[in-house]
């Protein structure tokens, strides 16, 4: 018999004996077996759902009954019976799992909870409602005084007054949020948070979608690109790239498209991608050419098609499609321009007559970046994630009934949830419940569970905070630095030797910005060599050019950790780069060099 038969067992026995209570506990330890099928995982959710029921847990019981699909019924019944039992969320969630999604989004507003309310008037299709409860948001303190919120918050006025055919405020709302956004994207990147930034820019990209300028939307895809492409993240800054140029294709705007496809030629080409930069000097030259077209459409001066002809011609002869030159040249000499470059473009059309075509290898983008990059809706999530304040238990709640989730996610979702349910309020009775709730949540490496892990900082005692540090170092996201960091700056040195061994775990490639804040703004010596070691782990050119500079003007200290560092690591980047560099350093530095390669069994 498996263990989870075992205790499913043990809890019909107790089940019998009336103990509702021991029957619970010894199911919730049985749902930790997160990789049955379904058709045995099911029946432990109906028993424990029943003993919930025995033991008044209301909150626990409908939890349970959410997560299976098919249990309309249960859900509907524990609703019916036990509304006083339950918050205003968990009886509004119960209506959007049955479909009743104006009773939901009125159970949201009646416990207060109006961007959720806002959230389902729009599944219902009640826009005006939802246009009004976005506005009412945005005026509650302390929203009205953070620039990014509101900016969300103007974006989703504009998109409901949109849908209510009502363009002067969309409009008024769509100026107000690329104001707010801009100034926000400029403040995180001064303080470092450029994923906050990214958030800022990926709103601005939908902004022509409302019915915003273009020159929004352009700003919007340029700056992620940017992040992306900083964060060495490039097939997401190519997919970028490409949704970017579709985008200026649809808004016909082939100057801005073509523009876009040199700029991505020229990064893959750096990027040692040779057959998208082919395709992308292809595609740059196709556009320009369209964008010549354009242009004399409109009437535009002559003096502008030409520039974009010969950027085509350009492009075509990088191409070496000589052929092809010869008929940009043709197009030029048509144009209405000075009689001698109308007679230099002709004579050019005779030399390349006979020019022939460089067979081109048949170029084409992989899948992964003609699809478009993934609109992440932040004017829901983020504003959703504000007004939850970090409750554990509503933050697995999203998971849990959120479909696009694997069912392991889900499952484990559950479980955290009943784990929140059991730690709140905080006491002294549940401590245990809490240290184990930060796990619940690391097990489920989403973003969405850093906000409840912060507030469980920030707002409990030593042994919850150690927990949540232990539970950062397996979170692979910027924003894990956040209370890593803060934690460095508490008054609390129990917690110095945690912080830092979580910081050396979090060595993933994007983490390379906030590691060298660690390196370069912070004060303790083992938290910065914990950083220097999970730089020395980031095996890019980047990181190599980073730990020589430290070779190079660092400390002491910060030299011997970098020595330390590079001499257990095993990425081939820095020796590569050092072997190149080492003519041009200093004596330290050369020594320093020269030692690690020593240790690592090379010799320069």
């Amino acid at each position: 018999m498996s263990d989870a038969r075992a205790l499913r067992a043990q809890a019909a026995s107790h089940s019998r004996r009336g103990d509702a209570k021991a029957a619970a506990s010894t199911l919730l330890q049985a749902l930790s077996a997160v990789h049955l099928p379904e058709s045995e995982y099911v029946p432990i959710l109906d028993d424990l759902r029943s003993a919930f029921i025995g033991c008044g847990d209301l909150r626990g019981a409908i939890t349970v009954a959410w997560y299976a699909g098919g249990n309309q019924e249960a859900v509907a019944y524990l609703v019916q019976n036990g509304a006083e039992r339950l918050t205003a969320s968990d009886r509004a969630r119960s209506y959007e799992r049955l479909g009743r999604l104006s009773e939901a989004a009125a159970e949201w507003e009646r416990g207060g909870l109006l961007a959720q309310a806002a959230i389902a008037a729009e599944k219902a299709g009640q826009w005006p409602s939802a246009r009004a409860l976005w506005a009412r948001i945005a005026e509650r303190p302390p929203i009205a005084t953070d620039g990014y919120q509101r900016g969300l918050l103007f974006y989703n006025v504009a998109r409901t007054a949109k849908q209510c055919r009502d363009p002067k405020t969309a409009q008024h709302a769509l100026g107000e949020s690329v104001r707010l956004l801009d100034e926000s994207a400029d403040h995180f990147e001064s303080i470092g948070q450029r994923e906050r930034a990214f958030d800022c820019f990926h709103v601005l990209t939908q902004v022509a979608r409302e019915g915003g300028a273009f020159e929004h939307t352009l700003g919007g895809y340029v700056n992620c690109v940017r992040i992306l492409r900083e964060d060495q993240l490039r097939y997401f800054a190519l997919q970028y790239f490409e949704d970017a140029i579709g985008k200026a294709r649809e808004a016909n705007e082939s100057s801005a498209a073509a523009t876009l496809a040199k700029e991505a030629s020229d990064y893959a080409r750096s990027a040692g991608l040779s057959s998208i930069a082919t395709y992308y000097t292809q595609e740059q030259a196709r556009l320009w050419q369209e964008a010549a077209a354009s242009l004399l459409k409109r009437g535009a001066p002559a003096e502008l098609a030409e520039n974009a002809l010969l950027a085509s011609l350009q492009a075509r002869a990088e191409l070496r499609q000589f052929g092809t030159v010869g008929q940009v040249f043709s197009q030029l000499s048509q144009l209405e321009l000075e009689p001698e470059r109308k007679e230099r473009y002709a004579r050019l059309v005779s030399r390349y007559a006979s020019a022939g075509e460089a067979t081109l290898i048949d170029a084409d983008l992989p899948a992964n970046i003609r699809k478009a990059a993934e609109v992440v809706d932040v004017w829901h999530e983020d504003i959703r994630e504000w007004e939850q304040r970090g409750d554990p238990a509503e933050v697995c709640a999203d998971i849990m009934l959120d479909p696009h989730w694997p069912e392991l996610v889900r499952r484990k979702a559950m479980i955290a949830r009943l784990h929140a349910l059991n730690a709140d309020p905080p006491t002294a009775a549940n401590l245990q419940w809490r240290v184990e709730l930060t796990k619940q949540l690391a097990q489920l490496q989403l973003y969405n569970v850093l906000a409840p892990l912060e507030a469980m900082f920030r707002n409990q005692e030593p042994a919850v905070k150690l927990a949540v540090v232990a539970a950062m170092g397996t979170l692979f996201f910027k924003r894990t630095f956040v209370i890593l960091r803060e934690a460095l700056r508490a008054d609390d040195s129990s917690l110095l030797e945690p912080v830092s061994t979580a910081i050396e775990a979090l060595y993933f490639q994007h983490a390379f910005d906030p590691l060298t804040r660690v390196v370069r703004e912070e004060t303790a010596i083992r938290a910065k060599t914990a950083a220097i070691r999970a730089i020395a782990r980031i095996d890019t050119k980047e990181a190599a050019e980073y730990l020589l500079q430290l070779l190079t003007h660092g400390d002491d200290r910060e030299c011997g950790a970098t020595v330390d560092a590079l001499g257990r690591s095993r990425g081939s980047k820095f020796l590569d780069l050092a072997r190149n560099e080492i003519a041009t350093l200093g004596p330290r530095a050369q020594a320093a060099v020269k030692q690690i390669a020593n240790v690592r069994g090379y010799y320069l």
